[in-house]
């Protein structure tokens, strides 16, 4: 709800392409999604249900991408080479590329929405992470069921009738392995149940004036890119409707045309990390996939866009963006950028790396992995530089820079490179404290068990102190199920509001300094039953790399402060201590929303608090589940004199006169 809103209003184009596109709808349907696109709070529950029937979602979606394409091209002149799309998105694609007029697609898509509502059984859909083709094999003995999207090299969809869906996926997880999610759509789309609606679907199109393609298209049917009149067909929509998409297919098709550059335009970067998964496999460099993430930046998304694509070689005109909005100019230096750096490049650390017999770790944070050769473990390492990582010295705790438990568990899942799905238990023995020089870590991953579980160990050597051991755990092969899509009213209605800042300084009155980086609450509320809920988001410097993190420890450690409103009477600092059943199931966010309750009290070994954790995206899909964190008062005396030697500070002596002679105080 509400996505529109901000480009709406910041960008005339926008706002003349998304007009047209409504009007050309009936008139009931065009204000009902004006309401939704514009004016509705994007956190009220029932727009958010109402706009995720399929009869306004496939019209909201095109009239939104079809607007976007339209400021992109006239105002940037960001005009495409090659365009595809993503089932309703293959239309607003069709639509950019000249097969259809804007005022056509908007009412085809509302048709289509309208007659997949009313014809149509509703089903279900998941999302598998496995081998398409060996899930398309395993669908030959079931009927009902159909291969709904090939998203990835090891994602796809699957559709039917519920029943039939939930008893497959039960047994194909049992005797795959593989890990499968239920989606939160309406209807079964691309399956048996949507074949009512496609002979008056094709009758739709046939009253409809379909051009040859302008812009070479790859379609969803097929995975190729298509011949011109090939989208011009009117059975073309019928079948891409009830067929696959075959999304994975065309991505490869573009990179083998040459595409250099992917920029989705649709409210959120769902399509480009598919894309991402795709081309992951692609010799040599990947070519760049930009999203414009709209729906959390609003009109800010495109001026990030524009400069990012700016950097990388093109030459967009964002003149016209900001004629009618208030802004300021900078000169430029009166000499040209020659492009030439002025300190010497470093040779690359991946080689470097391999050159020493191990293997580069693709992790931000780990770098470097090596299996020994005897016992079947392996040894993962890291330095921790606060002055090459800045946010590293944003977490203080009594006035010393300590490392974040969400950084050690980070590491811990990333160590394996995604052979562990889930950290089963982490126990923080000692502190690991940060000066200005950088520390190595070493950690020391055994052998699997029996069942693919995996003991390990965390060493830091800081100063001259030599190895010493802050932390151990174990990690699990088997990832627990992730929890129900969050659903409902977001916050639920007579939930009581909470104030972030004053959280903040509660935390800092305790001990506990958090830097910007740390400081993600954005909103809160505490809810029925004891639970708070909150809005969690990272600083726009490290959201940019949140994409390279399972989960950004700044996220993480983030997620964790709410628990302070759920705690009461704690005068000092209070730091986890043991973390049990964490679960990524949706890597590199940047934002979420999260849900914080109490969990069974444990007063062994002293006073001790216990909370779980779950953390959804803004449309209320898992993205990671921590099960539960045990929470413990910093003794004083735990972290004493920082490594490196005494604290040093800078001291003000004021200069005066003393009998006529210039003199220190």
């Amino acid at each position: 709800p509400g996505m529109a809103a901000g480009l709406h209003a910041a960008f005339p184009t926008f706002a003349a392409g998304l007009d047209a596109a409504l009007a050309a709808l009936e008139p009931g349907l065009g204000a009902r999604l004006r309401t939704l696109l514009l004016d509705a709070d994007p956190d009220d529950g029932s727009a958010a249900g109402e706009l995720a029937s399929t009869e306004l979602t496939q019209p909201a979606l095109f009239c939104f991408e079809a607007a976007l394409h339209r400021l992109l091209s006239e105002d940037v002149s960001l005009r495409p080479d090659y365009v595809i799309g993503h089932s309703i998105g293959e239309l607003a694609a069709a639509c950019a590329a000249g097969v259809v007029s804007l005022a056509d697609g908007a009412r085809l898509a509302a048709e289509r929405g309208r007659l997949m509502a009313e014809r149509c059984e509703r089903g279900a859909m998941v999302a598998v992470a496995a081998d398409p083709d060996v899930v398309e094999a395993r669908l030959e003995a079931e009927p009902e069921l159909s291969l709904a999207a090939v998203n990835g090299p090891r994602a796809c969809t699957v559709a039917g009738p519920e029943a039939a869906l939930e008893a497959w996926a039960e047994r194909f997880a049992d005797e795959s392995g593989a890990r499968l999610r239920r989606l939160h759509v309406s209807h079964a789309f691309h399956s048996t149940l949507v074949e009512p609606a496609l002979a008056e679907l094709e009758e739709v199109c046939r009253g409809l004036a379909l051009e040859p393609a302008a812009i070479p298209i790859a379609a969803n049917l097929t995975g190729a890119i298509a011949e011109p009149e090939e989208l011009a067909d009117p059975g073309y929509w019928a079948r891409q409707a009830r067929s696959p998409v075959r999304f994975a297919p065309g991505i490869r098709a573009l990179r083998d045309a040459g595409v250099a550059r992917f920029v989705e335009l649709g409210p959120d970067a769902t399509l480009a990390t598919l894309a991402d998964g795709v081309l992951a496999d692609a010799e040599g460099e990947p070519p760049l996939v930009a999203a414009l993430d709209v729906r959390q930046r609003g009109a800010d998304a495109i001026g990030e866009l524009v400069g990012r694509l700016a950097v990388d070689g093109l030459d967009p005109d964002p003149a016209p963006l900001f004629a009618d909005r208030p802004h300021g100019l900078c000169e430029l230096p009166t000499y040209p950028f020659e492009r030439r750096h002025y300190w010497i490049r470093a040779t690359s650390s991946a080689a470097a790396v391999a050159s020493a017999g191990l293997e580069p770790a693709d992790h931000p944070l780990v770098g470097a992995v090596v299996e020994l050769a005897a016992g079947g473990g392996a040894l993962a390492t890291a330095r921790l530089d606060p002055g090459a990582v800045g946010w590293l010295g944003e977490h203080r705790v009594a006035e010393q820079v300590i490392v974040p438990g969400a950084l050690i568990a980070e590491l811990s899942l990333a160590a394996t490179a995604g052979d562990a799905l889930a950290l089963e238990e982490l126990t923080l023995e000692a502190p690991l404290r940060l000066d200005d020089s950088a520390v190595p870590l070493q950690l020391r991953l055994e052998a699997p068990g029996p069942g693919g579980e995996r003991a390990f160990s965390l060493h830091a050597r800081a100063g001259e102190d030599g190895w010493s051991r802050h932390a151990s755990g174990t990690l699990s092969a088997v990832s627990p199920p992730p929890p129900a899509p969050l659903d409902g009213a977001w916050p639920p209605d007579g939930a009581e509001p909470l104030d972030p800042d004053a959280l903040y300084a509660q935390l800092l009155a305790q001990g506990l300094a958090y830097g910007p980086a740390f400081q993600g609450v954005r909103r809160g509320w505490r809810a029925a039953g004891g639970e708070v809920l909150a809005e969690v988001e990272l600083a726009p410097a490290e959201a940019a790399g949140a994409q390279g993190h399972l989960i950004h420890p700044a996220l993480l450690d983030a997620c964790l402060h709410p628990i302070s409103w759920a705690h009461e009477g704690a005068s000092g600092p209070l730091l986890p201590f043991a973390l049990s059943g964490l679960a990524v199931h949706r890597p590199g966010a940047g934002a979420v929303r999260v849900r914080v309750r109490r969990v069974e009290r444990d007063g062994e070994g002293g006073p001790s608090d216990s909370f779980a954790v779950e953390a959804f995206t803004a449309g209320g899909e898992p993205v990671f589940t921590l099960e539960r964190v045990d929470l413990r008062p910093l003794p004083a005396a735990a972290l004493g004199p920082a490594a490196g030697g005494e604290l040093l500070a800078f001291e003000w002596r004021v200069l005066t006169r003393v009998d006529g002679e210039a003199g220190a105080e």
